[in-house]
């Protein structure tokens, strides 16, 4: 097995894994069509959260995740990691111009960077450009480089995410 193959692994364990199963809460192949035999409903197998649907293929149900083998396997597969401070935030007086434009800002006042859980902050982000908005730099070290072979052709990235974990 590739070791990229251990980061499906990582996601089933945060959201659950994706079981394809009949109208009838039937098992599935892969194929989405074939019922495995011997036949056995999905709820007697797995442990189910609740989530299901269908994706055009079959219909399917969710299991439920596991926060601590996430947090394990997480943790075997990045040894280190760093976040810098956030970049490109803007000035509380940047701010309170937008918000005030005919008072201006006191130079008495203490400046420096802006709340970014501030609403009007978001207000002022919003006219910028996607390269002038906050960020953060995040470097990771993973303990053996297959882990990141599967990426070498898109090695610098631009993301958005809450950083919350599911």
């Amino acid at each position: 097995m590739r070791l990229k193959d251990e980061f499906s692994k990582l996601y089933e364990l945060i959201l659950g894994k994706h079981i394809r199963v009949t109208e009838d809460g039937y098992l599935l192949a892969d194929d989405g069509k074939t019922v495995l035999e011997p036949r056995r409903k999905a709820k007697d197998v797995y442990q189910l959260d609740g989530g299901r649907g269908h994706d055009g293929i079959s219909h399917f149900v969710m299991t439920s995740g596991n926060a601590e083998e996430f947090s394990q396997g997480a943790a075997n597969i990045v040894t280190l990691y760093d976040i810098s401070p956030y970049r490109n935030v803007p000035l509380r007086s940047e701010v309170a111009a937008l918000e005030n434009p005919d008072e201006p800002w006191d130079p008495e006042e203490p400046d420096g960077p802006a709340d970014l859980d501030d609403y009007a902050v978001w207000k002022l982000l919003r006219t910028r450009p996607f390269a002038d908005l906050p960020y953060a730099e995040i470097a990771v070290t993973v303990s053996d480089a297959g882990y990141l072979e599967h990426m070498v052709a898109g090695m610098r990235w631009a993301t958005t995410m809450t950083g919350h974990v599911c």
